[in-house]
């Protein structure tokens, strides 16, 4: 877009393109606030009740539509064509037409590392297009403040452009004229601050600038008690440097032989940190890189004195005197001649190193503190007490603990999908060790996660490639201290080799402590208190023992806000290290059975849990522990151990059917099939075994049918020779054994409907109105589904509330009743989010989005639709949802008066019309597919081209196809509306391709009869009834009504089963 291109105007007085293309001032503050309005849009169309709002804000008019409608036909008498787009959603600004667009686009592709000459240029151009103050002809009120503050942001953001450019293009005084204007706007902007301070220096000012950051450190301290950041803090210091600054003395300082790697933030917190508090330490596992960072603090520190002093080799705190006075060159030769009390000896290196140390400002660098860290904790704290000027950066596994100590976690190095720094330090190293080695991506990203991020891991790993693949080195991984050896030969022994960093850290442990992080090494995915006492503590407390290790940080520790409990994890190498020590400890058997043994009792717990009132936190606890207990499931189906995988899949099964993850129950219930047909459970695990086998059984009956029988086969079997059990499950056992089995099972529901037990009430009404729903009886369903939410509510079921109010949310969706849907999609989400049901939440967002869009709020509409389409499509779940997600979109598209963006958004997810896209589609594939044959159908033939109409085509015999088959394999749990929906796709194909106009309309009757769903707005049978009308006549749909008045419901599903049979695509 162009300037030449600009037909609206709104940064000054506003202004359209005239008859004659010119810009001329608008008319009247009403119709520029109208103008306003839709240029803030950016494009999208804006309804009816947002325009009312901000044209008339507290004082509408009668009929506001009508209002508009004059407004817009006044406006459009001198107004060029196509400015203003009007649609049943509302009104538009042409796209790629206003000033305030081109500006935002300009602010957006200025890029900071360009030719600095063409970035000044283009910031030039865009800020010529001001012609005076956006808004003030607005007549005040929100919308004018709103356009001003936009204005007023892409301004001061092409100012701050223009401003790095100046700098860049050695323009410092133009540079500061911008930057006076900014920092009267943003005062507390730091990095406004860092380019004045460097136009400065770059003016020949640098006196001026180290006032200037004297004055902005005064600013934050008074107004916001704080400290300039670590960025300026580091330019104050490097223009000190350069005025002149006495230099630094470094002692014990080593200069590095290769780039440090990721650690850039790091380094600049922690010079920060040192400039900043006394005492800091950086704090982590072996491996991360602690004493290589504080090497480069040390050597970048802008102190007069840095003194650096390795403490691995002392074995006592008593040397840690000696060892600074040692690198503050103090030397007293007398001390090991003369036979003097050591504790002389100690008050003499005390007074002289303190004496020493106050002599000037000193960074002393304690490195590797944590096998004498008592000892230098004592002595830390009495050289800061004694010395004014001393600040204090230690390294350590385990914090100093003293008052004042700033705590820095290093954090490893984060893979990034391939982007961070692990993988660049991988590459390096390797390359540096074999030039022409091939590098995999994905491979290397993968041997950096399993190695933690640490980086000694990985340059140990990277250096293998000398006589090894990259291949070779992952699939060698499961034994990396045989494989991760023989590093740097002048690294500390400690450091050449991975199993001697973990070594160091595992030989400052007590035997108790061993013990428990050996045991504990065993979970998968981290554990809580609880569970460590199960697995490591024999049932006791091991508390102690766990803050040891967490103060070692051989343990990481989290806080999880939803349950308040604190959850430890262990990096993959320090587990591995404690399998080891498993091993040679004998344990492998005890540990095995205590870690069952704990996955049984917290399974067995947390089904009760859920079947309660405390769903909320059994569901989070299986949440917590979920990865946990699918590997003792696995290992017990491997196994043969039926009473642990019917137990632990009984809470998995239950937690994942309340979030709505049934692609997990489908993919795990199989194997319960393996467990004996003789087991009989134990009375602690009755109730989880049989919860096993109702979930597993009922949701395999999807497929594969035959598992589900073996299950439910069981289940008979187990509940015979049991005894009694409570109502509620009894009353699911019937419902499981009789759900192959549709009229016992109708007959049943209708039963449990009154049972009198709230639980069994609500559930039975739920399936009742699901029941419903398929066989197209909507009234019905929402009876139904209304008396579950009652029942629920009124004995406070979250679960049972929030289905029953999903289901209503459909139930109004599907008969395009948006604000209906939207009061009970907002009700369910609530109780979906506080169980963590992601796959049910995102259902709601669908319905909702679908919903704005039927009201006209586009705006709504995408924010709840976007979000679904960069979901995770590793399971059946999250591609189903994104699927609708982008059909979404697809309809938005649409309604927007865009059908060929909206066809490519409908590909994406239905295919290309070859390869695996081809298979049979699900329900949710069935409605995307039939509401993109209906938009196009919706659009005319002429709009399409004979590449479109081919794929067209292909779609309309997968829906075709995908119907018969819902219809042939379901029989009577097939879901009617879901086939209704098939029907109008169909017609609307036909229609393209030139069907008989008798056929079409007798499709669209038989899709009325089925109820067919009308979530989607393309999918819309009155508007298709209205086609069909103008093709055949007004009579058409009537007597094709008539035709199938005498049919009953299995007659018509059979109709619809013979029509599509017998088409052709």
């Amino acid at each position: 877009m162009t300037v030449a291109a600009i037909r609206v105007a709104v940064l000054g007085p506003v202004l359209l393109a005239g008859r004659d293309g010119e810009l001329v001032e608008v008319t009247g503050t009403l119709a520029k606030r109208f103008v306003a309005a839709l240029a803030l849009a950016g494009g999208s169309t804006v309804g009816v009740d947002p325009l009312t709002d901000a044209l008339w804000e507290d004082d509408p008019p009668r009929n506001p539509r009508a209002a508009l409608q004059t407004l817009v036909s006044r406006l459009r008498q001198g107004t060029a064509e196509g400015v203003i787009l009007s649609s049943a959603s509302g009104y538009a600004i042409a796209a790629d037409s206003t000033d305030l667009l081109l500006v935002r686009r300009a602010a957006q592709a200025i890029a900071s590392d360009g030719d600095p000459d063409q970035r000044i240029r283009a910031c030039d151009a865009a800020l010529a297009l001001w012609r005076g103050e956006p808004g003030d002809d607005l007549g005040g009120g929100e919308l004018a403040g709103e356009l001003a503050t936009t204005a007023a942001s892409l301004g001061s953001a092409l100012l701050r452009s223009r401003a790095i450019a100046l700098v860049d293009a050695h323009r410092p005084a133009d540079a500061l004229a911008d930057l006076a204007v900014l920092l009267t706007q943003h005062p507390f902007d730091e990095i406004l601050h860092e380019l004045r301070l460097r136009a400065l220096v770059a003016a020949g000012r640098r006196a001026e600038a180290l006032a200037a950051f004297a004055a902005l450190r005064e600013t934050l301290r008074d107004e916001l008690g704080s400290e300039p950041g670590a960025r300026l803090v580091e330019l104050h210091a490097r223009i000190l440097r350069e005025e002149g600054a006495p230099r630094t003395t470094r002692v014990g300082v080593r200069f590095a032989t290769t780039e440090l790697i990721g650690r850039d933030e790091d380094v600049a917190a922690l010079l920060h940190s040192v400039a900043t508090t006394r005492l800091t330490t950086i704090l982590g596992a072996g491996g991360l890189g602690k004493t290589r960072l504080a090497q480069e603090v040390a050597r970048s520190a802008e102190i007069p004195r840095v003194v650096l002093v390795e403490l691995a080799g002392l074995r006592s705190a008593d040397d840690l005197p000696l060892a600074v006075a040692s690198a503050l060159g103090i030397v007293e030769s007398r001390i090991g001649n003369r036979a003097v009390d050591n504790a002389v000896i100690r008050i003499s290196v005390r007074e002289r190193v303190l004496s020493a140390l106050a002599e000037r400002a000193t960074l002393l660098v304690l490195d590797n503190c944590e096998h004498l860290i008592d000892g230098v904790a004592v002595w830390v704290d009495d050289a800061l007490r004694s010395v004014d000027g001393l600040r204090v950066l230690t390294t350590s596994r385990s914090p100093l603990a003293l008052a004042g100590e700033r705590v820095y976690p290093l954090e490893p190095l984060h893979a990034d999908g391939g982007d961070g720094p692990a993988v660049r330090l991988f590459v390096e190293r390797a390359t540096a060790v074999r030039p022409a080695v091939s590098l995999p991506g994905p491979t290397i990203v993968r041997i950096c996660e399993r190695l933690d991020g640490l980086p000694l891991a990985i340059e140990l790993a990277a250096a293998r490639v000398r006589t090894m693949s990259v291949d070779e080195i992952e699939r060698r991984l499961d034994h990396r201290f045989a494989l991760l050896a023989g590093g740097d030969r002048t690294a500390p022994e400690r450091h050449r080799t991975l199993l001697a960093v973990i070594e160091w850290s595992w030989d400052l442990l007590t035997e108790p402590e061993r013990r428990v992080m050996r045991r504990l090494s065993r979970f998968p995915d981290g554990f809580s208190s609880d569970g460590a006492a199960a697995v490591a503590g024999s049932g006791t407390e091991v508390l102690d023992e766990l803050e040891a290790l967490v103060q070692q940080s051989l343990l990481q520790t989290t806080e999880l806000p939803r349950t308040g409990r604190v959850r430890y994890r262990m990096l993959e190498t320090v587990a591995e290290f404690g399998e080891l020590q498993i091993a040679e400890a004998g344990e492998d058997e005890l540990v095995t059975r205590a870690l069952i043994d704990w996955a049984v009792d917290f399974s067995v717990m947390q089904v009760d849990a859920m079947r309660t009132n405390e769903l909320v936190r059994g569901v989070l606890l299986v949440d917590e522990e979920q990865d946990n207990l699918i590997a003792v499931l696995r290992a017990a189906i491997r196994d043969g151990d039926a009473e642990t995988a019917y137990a632990v899949f009984g809470a998995l099964g239950q937690f994942w059917t309340i979030r709505g993850a049934h692609s997990e129950v489908l993919q795990m219930a199989p194997g319960l099939t393996r467990m004996p047909l003789a087991f009989v459970p134990t009375p602690r695990t009755v109730v989880a075994t049989v919860s096993a086998l109702v979930v597993g059984g009922v949701t395999l009956l999807v497929d594969p049918r035959l598992s589900a029988l073996r299950l439910l086969v069981r289940l008979r079997r187990i509940t015979e020779c049991t005894g009694p059990l409570d109502r509620s499950l009894a009353a699911l056992v019937r419902l499981a054994l009789l759900a192959p089995h549709a009229p016992e099972l109708a007959a049943e529901l209708e039963r449990q409907s009154r049972d009198g037990d709230p639980a069994v009430e609500t559930f039975a009404l739920l399936a009742l109105a699901q029941f419903n729903e398929n066989r197209a009886q909507t009234d019905e369903a929402t009876r139904l589904a209304r008396r579950a939410f009652d029942r629920a509510t009124s004995v406070g079921s979250l679960w049972g509330r929030s289905m029953a109010a999903q289901a209503l949310a459909h139930l109004h969706s599907q008969r395009r009743r948006p604000a209906l849907a939207l009061e009970w999609a907002a009700i369910s989400g609530d109780g979906m989010r506080a169980i963590g049901a992601t796959n049910e939440l995102g259902q709601i967002s669908w319905i909702s989005g679908l919903a704005h869009l039927s009201l006209g709020d586009v705006a709504a509409a995408k924010a709840e639709l976007e979000p679904l389409t960069s979901g995770d499509d590793s399971g059946t779940d999250f591609a189903d949802l994104r699927m609708v997600g982008w059909a979404g979109l697809a309809e938005i598209a649409a309604a927007e008066g865009d059908p060929r963006l909206s066809l490519e958004l409908f590909r994406r997810v239905l295919g290309r019309g070859s390869g695996r896209e081809s298979r049979i589609p699900g329900p949710w594939g069935l409605m995307v597919g039939s509401a993109c044959l209906s938009m196009a159908a919706l659009a005319g033939s002429d709009v399409w081209d004979d590449a479109e109409i081919v794929w067209l085509g292909w779609a309309a015999r997968r829906l075709r196809v995908g119907g018969i088959v819902e219809l042939r394999t379901q029989g009577e749990t097939s879901d009617l509306p879901a086939i209704g929906a098939v029907l109008v796709g169909w017609a609307g194909w036909r229609m393209l391709s030139g069907g008989d106009p008798r056929d079409i309309a007798d499709t669209l009757a038989l899709a009325r009869r089925l109820g067919a769903r009308q979530d989607l707005p393309s999918v819309d049978l009155d508007r298709f009834d209205a086609l069909a009308r103008r093709r055949g006549g007004e009579d058409i749909i009537r007597e094709a009504h008539e035709r199938l008045a005498t049919l009953s419901e299995d007659e018509v599903t059979s109709r619809a089963l013979e029509l599509l049979s017998a088409a052709r695509g």
